[in-house]
């Protein structure tokens, strides 16, 4: 049974991404992780200074108290098929990391923002950097605030991926077409082209035939491994920035979710966090699902 991973700290971010992770799970009959890491602050008392922080066992004991009040109030009123909860000591992104690896989760889900000092960060630093780092797919639950009405609420049902020929696309789209087959959701296939490259070369009146040539060569591509899970699925090309164009086919399909390799087929083949990802994470009003490319 596949896992999903949630990563909170108590704030409202978080415990968001809960309820979508617990939702999601519960639809999909995948089992739940929920974690949290903490550390002492870098201004930690000295011993024998007037103000002792608590023991670490009392820091434990809060922080599980946490996940278990934050676990129940999601868990409502279908739990997932299994639950577990974590209680990490040391830095949050890359205690996380290292626990992912161990546990080997098929998805962490984390708010867009947690209790950082910055609030008005569209993402907020242990995010970036599991989307940097982690070696399974990330989902970013945006804030109450920066969301569409009734996006993050889980599971997903109708859910866009981002496609380009490239590996990181492909595997985005296995693993969207995975979580759809077992979730009950339809998916929307989209590849963007730019519009003057899609243009240039076509002789006067080749249009149409060219659209339905570029067509019928996506549905031959992309197809058959979504007819094998048995899912709803729509293939689509547009013209426009891929950025724009997945944004825009999000809000016409009425999705929930968006799916997209780490790394597409740009120019920066060794950048961990490509353009399209990273711009869809910090300004996508519904939840954005990064799988890695490795």
């Amino acid at each position: 049974m596949k896992t999903i991973a949630v990563a909170i700290d108590g704030s409202a971010g978080s415990r968001r991404a809960l309820s979508w992770a617990a939702r999601t799970a519960a639809a999909s009959k995948r089992k739940l992780s929920v974690m949290t890491a903490w550390e002492y602050p870098s201004t930690t008392a000295l011993p024998g200074a007037a103000e002792r922080l608590p023991s670490a066992a009392a820091m434990d004991a809060a922080q599980q108290e946490m996940l278990d009040l934050a676990v129940e109030e999601a868990s409502s009123p279908t739990p997932p098929p299994q639950v577990t909860t974590s209680v990490l000591r040391g830095a949050p992104a890359p205690t996380i990391n290292r626990h992912l690896d161990r546990t080997g989760a098929d998805a962490v889900v984390v708010g867009s923002r947690g209790l950082g000092g910055f609030e008005g960060l569209l993402l907020g630093s242990v995010s970036r950097q599991l989307l940097e780092h982690a070696s399974c797919t990330i989902v970013v639950v945006p804030s109450a605030d920066t969301s569409v009405a009734g996006a993050g609420d889980g599971p997903p049902r109708r859910i866009v991926v981002g496609v380009d020929g490239s590996p990181g696309s492909r595997r985005a789209l296995e693993w969207a077409g995975q979580l759809a087959h077992d979730a009950g959701a339809e998916i929307v296939v989209v590849q963007a082209l730019i519009e003057e490259a899609w243009h240039s070369d076509l002789p006067a009146g080749s249009y149409d035939e060219t659209v339905r040539r570029q067509q019928r060569e996506l549905a031959e591509d992309y197809g058959p491994g979504l007819d094998r899970l048995g899912v709803t699925y729509t293939i689509t090309e547009r013209g426009g920035d891929p950025r724009q164009v997945l944004l825009d086919a999000a809000d016409d399909a009425e999705a929930d979710l968006i799916v997209v390799g780490s790394r597409g087929a740009g120019r920066f083949s060794r950048t961990v966090l490509g353009s399209v990802s990273a711009t869809l994470v910090q300004w996508s009003a519904i939840p954005v699902a990064v799988v890695p490319t490795r």
